[in-house]
């Protein structure tokens, strides 16, 4: 596979079982977002996206937390080396199911722009995922700030262009963590 290929593929979930008899691998923690195409035939697994090996699949099913993909004629006799590996499919393979929902590599990289002036923030260069919201940090000129992922402060995202438009509420700007001249 080439690099560009590897730039293209896109986190499905992590195996967790994989049965030997019936020729299907199952996936958990799956990106929920998303469906699979009827014409997907191929996946790539392993530990990361460096190191990937890739698969031939006839079918599959999405459930509500996971996914079935059963194999094409492929038998793999040491399932102990697929558990807890990484899924990845080609973009192209993939359906957006919910508009708002969105990878944590397609967030990365966004600029954050203030929606009450236009003035740019910083970038998006972490994402966490939490039970009550999300929460994405920008990196601007003074360190890292972190901002919740509420309909109060994310106003629009934007995913093709690449922006995300926010409101600054009174004192977020106050959490970002700043490196003194001692730790730089």
């Amino acid at each position: 596979m080439n690099l560009d290929s590897k730039n293209n593929l896109i986190y499905l979930g992590t195996i967790d079982n994989f049965n030997s008899n019936l020729n299907f691998i199952r996936l958990r923690d799956i990106a929920v977002g998303y469906d699979l195409k009827n014409t997907c035939t191929e996946i790539y697994y392993g530990y990361s996206r460096t190191f990937l090996e890739n698969l031939k699949i006839k079918k599959f099913e999405c459930l509500e937390n996971q996914i079935f993909l059963y194999l094409d004629e492929h038998k793999i006799t040491d399932s102990k080396n697929l558990i807890n590996k990484a899924v990845f499919i080609e973009k192209k393979f993939l359906i957006d199911k919910k508009p708002d929902f969105y990878l944590i590599e397609d967030l990365l990289g966004c600029d954050v722009i203030n929606i009450d002036n236009g003035n740019l923030i910083g970038k998006i260069s972490d994402v966490s995922i939490l039970p009550s919201n999300d929460v994405w940090f920008i990196q601007t000129e003074k360190g890292e700030l972190p901002i919740p992922v509420i309909k109060d402060v994310v106003k629009k995202v934007d995913i093709s262009k690449k922006c995300i438009y926010i409101k600054l509420l009174d004192g977020l700007f106050d959490l970002t963590n700043s490196k003194t001249d001692e730790e730089a």
